[in-house]
């Protein structure tokens, strides 16, 4: 992952796994803004091996906002295409990939196999060997969703 967008995209991950720990039914866009300068801060602090000159401030809360705007109808495309599971059982990292790949295939316009593959290097980096195919998975089962089919969901 060595492009400016993967990078901003890696952070984005880090961002959705840590807003998994709260309650961010309340959230607004000022306070998406404060929790990303707060990661920023954070990973400056503590050496987290993402350099942050690669951080796109801009792109990241888009993302953040965007994807907490629909967050039910991606819950709910995700959990249609688990294969004998749950949405909740899934791991943390697991549903954080999930939920950024289907935002960006389905609300972003990202290129599904573009999406897709950022989904898997992050998965390699940040999940387990056996997730990787899980995630390719479920993700090509979303992959074919245009934007009428997401309206109707």
């Amino acid at each position: 992952m060595g492009s400016y967008r993967s990078k901003s995209r890696e952070m984005v991950l880090q961002i959705i796994f840590g807003l998994n720990f709260i309650d961010d039914k309340a959230m607004s866009h000022q306070d998406y803004k404060d929790i990303i300068d707060e990661f920023e801060e954070q990973f400056k602090e503590n050496d987290c091996g993402i350099d942050m000159k690669f951080l796109n401030k801009g792109y990241v809360l888009s993302v953040i906002k965007g994807m907490y705007e629909h967050i039910s109808e991606i819950d709910e495309m995700i959990q249609r295409n688990l294969r004998r599971w749950r949405l909740d059982r899934l791991s943390k990292v697991d549903l954080s990939i999930l939920r950024l790949a289907t935002y960006e295939m389905c609300f972003d316009n990202l290129s599904p196999n573009i999406a897709i593959n950022e989904a898997l290097n992050l998965t390699k980096k940040y999940s387990l060997d056996k997730s990787k195919p899980y995630i390719n998975g479920v993700l090509d089962s979303i992959k074919p969703r245009n934007k009428e089919q997401v309206d109707e969901a």
